[in-house]
C-alpha cells in the first residue's frame, strides 16, 4: 500500500524518541509497525494477528511512549500502562526494549515483574513509582494481591501473545488483571492465531478495534546449521568454553543479555585461551568502532555481545553464533542467527536452554517452520581427539614444504649419536608436543544424539545426570490425570481455597518456574489449605528450590514430596 509510512521519521515522533530510534538503528517501519502505530497514537483499540518477530514490541510501544510525553507528566506514583507476556524471557526482552527506547527519556521509567527475580526491589521500584510495567501473570496477580501494584490509573493495556498465554492457562488470571483496570483504558491485544477463547477476549474488552493481520513468510536459512544444548545456569560457561574448543576456524559471536555478562564472560575466555572481547552498550563509540573492527581483521576469535550492542553488526565471515542467554522472542533469535551463513559461507547457531525454558524451542520452530536439532556438550575425550587431528593435519600441511636442511642434519644428527629409530624419535616428539596424553581414536560426537534422546524435554541436572520426561499421549492436554504413573511423584502444595487459588495459577508457577510442560503436570486437586499434584519424578534440586520460592496468591509454594510418599 503506497499511502503506508516508509520511515519512522514520517511518524512525528518527539526528539527523544528519534534520537533513540537513531541509535539503534530503526529506521522503515514492519508491516505491522505500519498499520499499527498510526491507529494505537490516534488512541484506538487494536488487534494484531501476526507471528513472533514481525516487529510488535516496537509498534505497540513506541505509541505508548509518545503518549506519555504528549502527557506531560512528572511523577509515576501509580503506572500508566501495563504490558502483559506470557514468559519471563519475553517480559525482559521487552522492558530492555522500552528502556533503549526511553534512553533520552529519565522520568519514563519501566519496571519487569515477574518470577524467578525477588519481591524485594520489584516492591522498592514500585514504591518509587514508574510508569511503565511489564509482566508475566502469577507476578503481576501477586503484587495486586499484596497491594503493591495498583492498577487503577492504567491508560494503556497491552496483551502480548494471546494464543500463548491460552496454551499455558493464563487466561482466566489475565481477565482478573484486566477487572483491576479502568475501562476507559487504551487495550491492544497482539496474537499469532485466533482460536475461539481468544475471540472471546477481544469482544469482551475490545473497543471496537482496528484489525490489523500481517500474513507470516516462511524464514529461509538453508545455510544456518541450528542446534539447542540444554544446561543449567551452572553448567553454561563451561559448555562454552567447551564448544569453542571444537568449533571450526573463523569468527564467533556469543550473545547475553545483560552488559555486566559481555566482560564478565570474555574474561572467563580468554583465560582459558580463547581470544575474546566484550561489546556492549556503555561503550563510547569510538571505542566500539575499534573493538569491532579488532573483531573483523581478526584479532579476536570471539565476540561477546548484548543484542542493542551488536545491532548493525556485519561481519561476513562469522562461521558461529552461541546464545548464552536465551532471547526473549523468536524475532530476536532469528535477528542473531542471522549474523552467520552470510556471502555464500555455511554457519552454525547453538541455542543453551536452561531446563525451565524448553517451551521456548516450541515457539522458536514454529516461528521459524524449522527444527532445531539436539546437540549434548562435548566430551574432554572428544576434544583432546580434535585437538590431536589438528595436530597430524598441520603435520600433513608441512610436509607439503621443502624440509630445513638445519633441521634435518641436527635430527640426524641425534639419531646416529644415540642410535635411535627414526619412527620412535617422531613419536616422543608427538607425545612431547601433545603433553604426553593419551592417544584418542575415536570418541562420541557431540551432535550424534540417539534418537531415543532427541527430545525437547530433556536436560541435564547440575550433577550431569540426563532426566527423560516423558510424554503421555493420552494426558497431552495436561492438568486434568488422576492415576499416578510409575514415573511421577505426589507433591504438596503450601496454598489452597482459602487463600483464593485457581488451578491456572498453580499451572502457570509450576510451568514458568519449574519449566514443567503441561503433560507431566497431572492430578491436581486443591484442598482448604493446600494442594496436591503429580509431578516428575527425580526433578532437578534447582527445579524444586525455584518452586519452593515461586509466589502465587500472595504465598510460597514450599513444595515438598507429599507425606504419603515419605
Amino acid at each position: 500500500m503506497s499511502n503506508l509510512i516508509q520511515n519512522f521519521s514520517e511518524f512525528q515522533f518527539s526528539s527523544p524518541i528519534n534520537a533513540a530510534l537513531e541509535t539503534l538503528q530503526f529506521k522503515n517501519p514492519t508491516p505491522i509497525q505500519q498499520q499499527t502505530i498510526p491507529a494505537l497514537i490516534e488512541g484506538k483499540d487494536v488487534l494484531g494477528l501476526a507471528q513472533t518477530g514481525t516487529g510488535k514490541t516496537a509498534a505497540f510501544s513506541l505509541p505508548l511512549i509518545q503518549k506519555l510525553i504528549n502527557a506531560n507528566t512528572h511523577n509515576y506514583h501509580q503506572p500508566k500502562a501495563l504490558i502483559i507476556t506470557p514468559t519471563r524471557e519475553l517480559a525482559l526482552q521487552v522492558e530492555q526494549h522500552v528502556i533503549a527506547l526511553t534512553a533520552n527519556l529519565p522520568k519514563i521509567s519501566t519496571i519487569a515483574l515477574c518470577g524467578g527475580q525477588s519481591y524485594t526491589p520489584q516492591i522498592r521500584q514500585l514504591k518509587k513509582g514508574c510508569a511503565i510495567v511489564v509482566g508475566t501473570p502469577g507476578r503481576i496477580i501477586d503484587h495486586i494481591k499484596q497491594g503493591t501494584l495498583l492498577l487503577n490509573q492504567i491508560e494503556y493495556f497491552v496483551l502480548d501473545e494471546a494464543d500463548e498465554m491460552l496454551r499455558m492457562g493464563f487466561v482466566e488470571d489475565v481477565e482478573s488483571i484486566m477487572e483491576h483496570m479502568p475501562s476507559t483504558r487504551q487495550t491492544a491485544l497482539f496474537s499469532a492465531t485466533m482460536p475461539p477463547r481468544v475471540r472471546q477476549l477481544v469482544n469482551r474488552y475490545l473497543n471496537n478495534p482496528v484489525i490489523v493481520e500481517i500474513q507470516a513468510e516462511k524464514l529461509l536459512m538453508p545455510k544456518i546449521q541450528q542446534f539447542f544444548l540444554f544446561a543449567s545456569m551452572a553448567q553454561k560457561t563451561d559448555a562454552l568454553v567447551k564448544i569453542l574448543r571444537i568449533a571450526e576456524e573463523g569468527a564467533k559471536i556469543v550473545f547475553v543479555r545483560t552488559k555486566q555478562q559481555t566482560e564478565a564472560l570474555a574474561e572467563v575466555l580468554v583465560n582459558a585461551g580463547i581470544r575474546a572481547i566484550a561489546l556492549n552498550g556503555d561503550l563510547a563509540q569510538a571505542m566500539r568502532e575499534r573493538l569491532i573492527q579488532q573483531f573483523r581483521r581478526g584479532g579476536a576469535d570471539v565476540l561477546v555481545a548484548t543484542d542493542i550492542a551488536a545491532r548493525g553488526l556485519d561481519v561476513s565471515q562469522v562461521t558461529q553464533v552461541i546464545n548464552f542467554d536465551v532471547p526473549g522472542d523468536p524475532e530476536t533469535y532469528v535477528h542473531r542467527i542471522g549474523r552467520t551463513g552470510r556471502a555464500g559461507r555455511t554457519g552454525q547457531s547453538i541455542l543453551f536452554v536452561e531446563p525451565k525454558q524448553s517451551r521456548f524451542l516450541n515457539i522458536i520452530e514454529r516461528h521459524t517452520q524449522q527444527k532445531i536439532q539436539k546437540m549434548m556438550v562435548p566430551t574432554d575425550a572428544y576434544i583432546q581427539m580434535l585437538e590431536q587431528q589438528q595436530f597430524l593435519q598441520k603435520i600433513t600441511a608441512e610436509m607439503q614444504n621443502a624440509p630445513s636442511s638445519d633441521y634435518a642434519e641436527a635430527l640426524e644428527e641425534l639419531v646416529n649419536q644415540h642410535d635411535y629409530n627414526w619412527k620412535d624419535l617422531a613419536v616422543s616428539l608427538v607425545k612431547m608436543h601433545l603433553g604426553n596424553s593419551r592417544w584418542v581414536a575415536k570418541a562420541e560426537s557431540p551432535y550424534d544424539v540417539p534418537a531415543s534422546n532427541n527430545d525437547r524435554e530433556t536436560y541435564q541436572n547440575p550433577k550431569g545426570r540426563e532426566r527423560r520426561r516423558e510424554r503421555n499421549p493420552r494426558q497431552d492436554r495436561g492438568f486434568s490425570g488422576n492415576a499416578r504413573r510409575a514415573d511421577q511423584v505426589l507433591y504438596r502444595i503450601a496454598v489452597g481455597k482459602s487463600h483464593g487459588v485457581r488451578p491456572g495459577q498453580i499451572i502457570g508457577a509450576l510451568a514458568n518456574e519449574g519449566g514443567i510442560s503441561g503433560s507431566q503436570i497431572n492430578g491436581l486437586k486443591i484442598y482448604e489449605n493446600h494442594a496436591t499434584v503429580l509431578l516428575p519424578d527425580g526433578l532437578a534440586r534447582n527445579v524444586v528450590d525455584n518452586l519452593k520460592k515461586a509466589w502465587v496468591c500472595g504465598r510460597q509454594l514450599q513444595l515438598k514430596i507429599h507425606a504419603e510418599m515419605m
